[in-house]
């Protein structure tokens, strides 16, 4: 079975994306806690940077090192809390009086 692009994990156990749609959907998610930014120049100014969150501007070959190998971080990397546990029987639960 083939499983998609999972987040590397810092050593601080912290889950990190990487690449504009990875970072832009993280960073528009209302429950997604962001602790750090990394990225290039270029990259972050395409951003609004949420306030409080230490942004570091860095090499495209200083980025490679917080990616997995061979990674397309495409100039942005950040490094979030990770999301609570869902279980898909809570989710089925949740959504049995859903009607289109």
């Amino acid at each position: 079975m083939r499983r998609g692009p999972q987040p590397r994990v810092a050593e601080g156990g912290k889950p990190r994306f990487w690449g504009k749609h990875a970072v832009y959907a993280a960073l528009d998610n209302p429950n997604r806690i962001v602790r750090r930014i990394w990225g290039t120049r270029e990259a972050l100014g395409e951003i609004v940077l949420p306030p409080g969150v230490p942004v570091t501007f860095a090499e495209v070959t200083d980025m490679a090192k917080l990616v997995a190998k061979d990674s397309p971080h495409q100039g942005i990397v950040i490094e979030v809390e990770p999301l609570e546990d869902i279980w898909i029987g809570d989710l089925l639960t949740e959504g049995e009086n859903d009607h289109r």
